[in-house]
């Protein structure tokens, strides 16, 4: 048994079609631009990366030509290391503050939301022994 089913004017079909490869050429669309901007990102990143590496290859060929800059060059690399690391402890102890205000904060919510449902129920209850 075939269902009789209703056909559809050719017009109807065609718009639905139009509407439906409209709402994907917007999503490849979105998904294009979201590429490119990725692209753009990982070019940038890309280019950071080389620019590090040429400094050190600089660097290096700085080095072998003249082996007594090393001390003074190790010296400072040391020095630069340091700074992070203070930077680092600061950033650190920074958000150690923050998780505690954060635990704490958990905590108090903790405590009311128990205490509003204590209140509640026995309010309830005090309520329902009053009425006659």
């Amino acid at each position: 048994q075939d269902k009789d089913e209703d056909v559809l004017p050719e017009s109807t079909t065609l718009e639905a079609t139009l509407e439906s490869l409209e709402r994907i050429c917007g999503s490849r669309q979105r998904q294009i631009a979201n590429l490119r901007d990725q692209y753009r990102k990982l070019e940038e990143i890309n280019r950071e990366h080389e620019e590090k590496a040429e400094a050190t290859a600089a660097k290096e060929r700085a080095l072998r030509a003249e082996p007594s800059r090393a001390p003074a060059e190790h010296a400072e690399l040391l020095e630069r290391y340091r700074e992070q690391v203070k930077d680092l402890a600061v950033e650190l102890e920074r958000k150690g503050g923050e998780a505690k205000r954060y635990s704490d904060l958990a905590r108090e919510q903790k405590r009311y939301i128990i205490q509003s449902d204590r209140l509640s129920t026995s309010g309830f209850v005090r309520v329902g022994m009053r009425h006659p």
